[in-house]
């Protein structure tokens, strides 16, 4: 999760809802444990296609000489110097490097395009940033590191859609959508953090029930629901009465509220839970995935597809846990990738880490080691 001091739930019980929630969807053991330099490439066969499909990846690693954290391409070598405290991964052309406790960006080459001076960063979204400085006040720069909005805001959030969320102090009655020219779009908007537009619409929170706004702030659909969450892929989960369905843009049920919990759609699948064992945590659990006419097109909820944990699906692949272990399925809900590692983190441009043997590697999507590999 962001590790950031302006980043906060708003509702204490939605706090414990998460959490609860997270038992289910956070990966075993995920940290990055960084690599030194000195590791390599396992040697297969296709070792050359493999690298050609990943050419400029960067990827964080440690360095065992200065015990400082650069990026290595997939042949293990360090294009951008280990020069940094702690360097997260790119976000696109993008990352976010620290130095004595301060943040900065860096884009691909390596070059700082912003001074290595505050205290707290998101990555950019729409091309925008939000920054804290020292005061602990919010604002926000671009991608040329300009600081293209005052750090006046009490909090803030990625921008969506064209619209960011903000706080301009502690007491404020609701939160404020503003424009990337800082116009007040909307003003007292009552519900949690972060809550982005998405697809348009907005959700909103009135005597505790959820519903959705446009960008004018008009009702779209009333706020009827225990609890919701932001469409995606245009539809958007919500509860009734502690079930769980989802919902089209103008309020017509594509699922049913009759399951324990659902994300909604993500990689154009939607992840629908039922006959959970474990109703706290969510765990060994029927798991099912929903196209967008609302047909089962997946179905674990049977030995041997019977799973202790099941992610969501993204690059067509989802992380299922079983034995203690964790594996992969593909869209067709095969076991495409063995349930062998510790601990699994999605796919991202085409490779996933993961955990073996006390060791973390990436994988690609045939389960090749391609990078920090034994020899």
């Amino acid at each position: 999760m962001r590790k950031f001091i302006f980043l906060f739930i708003a509702i204490f019980g939605f706090v414990i809802f998460l959490i609860a929630i997270s038992k289910l969807f956070n990966h075993n053991d995920l940290s990055f444990s960084k690599t030194s330099s000195k590791n390599s490439i396992s040697k297969n066969n296709n070792k050359d296609t493999i690298l050609s499909n990943y050419n400029g990846l960067l990827i964080p690693a440690l360095s065992y000489e200065n015990k400082l954290e650069g990026y290595v391409n997939l042949e293990d070598e360090f294009i951008i110097s280990p020069k940094y405290d702690h360097c997260d991964n790119f976000n696109g052309n993008f990352a976010i490097v620290s130095k004595s406790n301060k943040k900065g960006f860096i884009n691909k080459k390596g070059v700082e395009i912003t001074p290595i001076i505050y205290s707290s960063l998101l990555p950019f979204s729409e091309g925008i940033a939000v920054a804290t400085k020292g005061n602990n006040k919010v604002g926000f720069i671009d991608t040329t590191g300009r600081e293209i909005l005052p750090f006046i805001y009490n909090s803030a959030w990625d921008f969506s859609e064209g619209l960011a969320q903000v706080m301009y102090t502690s007491n404020d009655l609701g939160y404020t959508y503003i424009d990337r020219y800082g116009n007040k779009i909307i003003e007292n908007i009552q519900g949690d953090a972060p809550n982005p537009y998405s697809n348009g619409l907005l959700k909103f929170t009135k005597k505790g029930k959820s519903g959705f706004i446009d960008k004018t702030g008009s009702i779209i659909i009333q706020p009827i629901y225990d609890f919701a969450f932001n469409f995606s892929e245009g539809f958007a989960p919500v509860e009734i009465n502690n079930k769980w369905g989802l919902i089209d843009k103008n309020g017509n049920f594509l699922v049913d509220p009759k399951y324990y919990f659902t994300w909604g759609f993500k990689d154009g699948l939607c992840h629908l839970i039922s006959n959970c064992k474990d109703k706290n945590t969510y765990s060994v659990c029927d798991n099912y995935f929903s196209d967008k006419y609302g047909q089962i097109k997946i179905a674990l909820d049977k030995e041997p597809n019977l799973y202790e944990y099941v992610s969501w699906f993204k690059e067509g692949f989802a992380s299922v846990k079983k034995n203690g272990l964790y594996g992969f399925i593909n869209k067709q809900g095969s076991l495409v990738i063995p349930c062998i590692y510790e601990s699994s983190n999605d796919f991202n441009n085409g490779i996933a880490y993961v955990k073996k043997n006390g060791k973390y590697i990436y994988i690609d999507k045939s389960g090749n080691c391609v990078l920090f590999c034994s020899n």
